[in-house]
C-alpha cells in the first residue's frame, strides 16, 4: 500500500468526523483498524526486503574475500585447497581445515554435500566461511570425487596432474566442473556438456571451483555453528538439489519465486575457470611470464 492510498483513507475518515457525528461508530473503528494493519504490513514488507538485501550484500562481500584467498593460495601452492568437512564439530582437529591439507593425495571423500570453505587453511576468520544467513558457504573443487586426481590439482593440458594451477608456455590448466542455468543451458561454455580435453593454447572454461550460498531458503546448507547440522533438503527445488549434493553439474540462476515451474531458487553461486585463476595471478606468478 502506497502513502497516497493511506492518505486517501485518512481523508475519508476525517470527512466522516466532519459531519458532526459524536464518538466512534463501528464503521469508523473498522476503517482505523484497516489503515493500521495496512501500514504495519507495509512496514514489515519494507523491513523484510531491507534485511534480505543486506544479507545478500554480506554474502557477496564474503565470497569476494574467499575468492581472493583462493587465488593467493593458488599462487603460493600451485594447487587449490580441498574443501573442509562441514559436518565436523569444533572439537574435531580437522574443523575448518582442508581435507587433506597438502597436495599429496586425493581430496578426502565428504558425504552429503558437506563440502565447505576451509577457512583456516585459507587464513580467513571463521566468519567468512558463513553467508549472510549464518550458514556455511559450500565449496567444491575440481577433482573432489575423482580419486585419480591429486588434492585440488586440476587436470592440465595433456592429462597431467603435476602442473596444477600453473601456466606452462601456452598450456593452461583446466577445470572439470560444469555450471548450468535452470533451463539447462550451460554457463561454463564447455563442449556440448563435456569439459574440453584438447591440448595446447585452448580456452578452458569449465570451473575449477564453485562457491555456493544456499540463500534464505538454505536447503541442504550446513549451519555455521560449533555443532553443525544439515538443514532440511525435502523442500529443495531441482536447482537447489543440484547445488547441495557436492557433484557437478551445478546451477547458477537469478532468484525465482515458488510459483515458478522449477520451484523456489535463491542460491548465490560463484565459479572460476583454472585459466582465469592463472590470469589473475599476475606477472611472474602461476607460470605467467
Amino acid at each position: 500500500m502506497h502513502k497516497r492510498q493511506a492518505n486517501w483513507l485518512f481523508s475519508k475518515f476525517r470527512q466522516l468526523k466532519s459531519c458532526g457525528e459524536q464518538g466512534f461508530t463501528l464503521i469508523e473503528v473498522a476503517i482505523v483498524l484497516v489503515i493500521v494493519s495496512l501500514l504495519i504490513g507495509m512496514g514489515l514488507q519494507t523491513y523484510g526486503r531491507s534485511v534480505d538485501g543486506a544479507k545478500i550484500k554480506t554474502t557477496r562481500e564474503r565470497m569476494d574475500q574467499i575468492e581472493s584467498a583462493i587465488t593467493l593460495f593458488a599462487i603460493q601452492n600451485s594447487f587449490l585447497p580441498c574443501p573442509a568437512d562441514g559436518a565436523l564439530n569444533s572439537a574435531n582437529a580437522n574443523y575448518g581445515l582442508a581435507q587433506p591439507a597438502d597436495g599429496t593425495a586425493a581430496c578426502t571423500a565428504i558425504a552429503n554435500g558437506a563440502h565447505v570453505v576451509p577457512w583456516i587453511t585459507l587464513g580467513l576468520d571463521e566468519l567468512y566461511s558463513r553467508d549472510g544467513w549464518g550458514n556455511r558457504i559450500t565449496y567444491v573443487v575440481a577433482g573432489v570425487n575423482q580419486a585419480a586426481l591429486a588434492n585440488g590439482i586440476v587436470l592440465h593440458t595433456g592429462g597431467s596432474t603435476t602442473d596444477g594451477i600453473q601456466r606452462s608456455g601456452t598450456s593452461y590448466p583446466k577445470g572439470t566442473l560444469i555450471v548450468n542455468n535452470l533451463a539447462g543451458n550451460e554457463m561454463t561454455n564447455s563442449n556440448a556438456g563435456a569439459c574440453v580435453t584438447a591440448t595446447g593454447p585452448t580456452l578452458f572454461t569449465c570451473a575449477a571451483y564453485v562457491l555456493i550460498s544456499h540463500g534464505a531458503h538454505a536447503s541442504g546448507a550446513y549451519s555455521g555453528s560449533n555443532n553443525p547440522t544439515r538443514l532440511d533438503t525435502t523442500d529443495a527445488s531441482v536447482g537447489e538439489a543440484a547445488n547441495n549434493d557436492g557433484a557437478t553439474p551445478f546451477v547458477q540462476n537469478d532468484p525465482t519465486e515458488r510459483a515458478s515451474t522449477s520451484g523456489i531458487f535463491d542460491d548465490i553461486l560463484r565459479w572460476r575457470s583454472a585459466q582465469s585463476i592463472v590470469a589473475s595471478c599476475g606477472q611472474t606468478a602461476c607460470g605467467n611470464p
